[in-house]
């Protein structure tokens, strides 16, 4: 399943987790133990992803609204995307 749900994702990276769920027929905790996602907060509308050092590095809305944050290894933030295709370096 795990390699089905990964090739996926490699031919379709903007889905969100939503969909993944609904489209292999899993729940949001069931997925992640798969793709081995440990830090992350589910509540009624979003799902929110943290790194080690409990840096906010994702966040999704139910209606496919998504926001990714990266950092350097000082944890300063230097990249912001969204799901509508806009990026911004810092």
């Amino acid at each position: 399943m795990k390699e089905q749900i990964l090739k996926y994702l490699e031919l379709s990276p903007n889905r969100g987790y939503y969909d993944l769920c609904k489209i292999f027929g899993l729940s949001m905790k069931k997925l992640f133990k798969i793709l081995n996602i440990k830090n992350y907060i589910i509540e009624d509308s979003y799902i929110e992803f943290y790194d080690n050092n409990d840096n906010r590095i994702y966040w999704e809305g139910t209606k496919g609204k998504w926001y990714k944050w990266e950092y350097n290894d000082k944890g300063k933030l230097v990249k912001t995307e969204d799901s509508y295709g806009y990026i911004l370096n810092y």
